[in-house]
């Protein structure tokens, strides 16, 4: 986690003295709300396509603690991939070539996790 939150403060211009604030709101409401670095797809897209192993294995964590074991499943569950199909977040996990949307969702759901660790600290 330490390698994601690293990135995720980067993306975000770097650590300073409004970075705990910054934490506490991507994580009171949500990355979608209007962050540096999390704004853009060009954005988002190639945060993804740069700390995509990092996001999968933050998601298989999860997945094995909230009992599921499904990075899919789990994925489906967020709000920004409802209208997401399977084919296109497994694309995105798995694949070359990442669907937008779903690689947006997955730098948003890293924004927010980091958020939580950072403000749980």
């Amino acid at each position: 986690m330490e390698k994601l939150t690293t990135a995720v403060i980067e993306q975000l211009g770097g650590r300073d003295e409004n970075t705990d604030q910054t934490m506490r709101d991507i994580m009171n409401h949500g990355a979608d709300g209007g962050f540096s670095g999390f704004i853009y797809y060009s954005d988002t897209v190639e945060f993804y396509n740069q700390n995509k192993d990092l996001i999968i294995e933050r998601l298989e964590e999860l997945a094995e603690d909230l009992g599921s074991g499904s990075v899919m499943l789990l994925v489906k569950s967020f709000r920004c991939a409802q209208d997401l199909t399977d084919e296109e977040i497994g694309r995105t996990l798995y694949g070359s070539e990442p669907d937008q949307m779903a690689a947006n969702c997955l730098a948003w759901f890293a924004a927010e996790e980091v958020a939580m660790a950072e403000a749980n600290t």
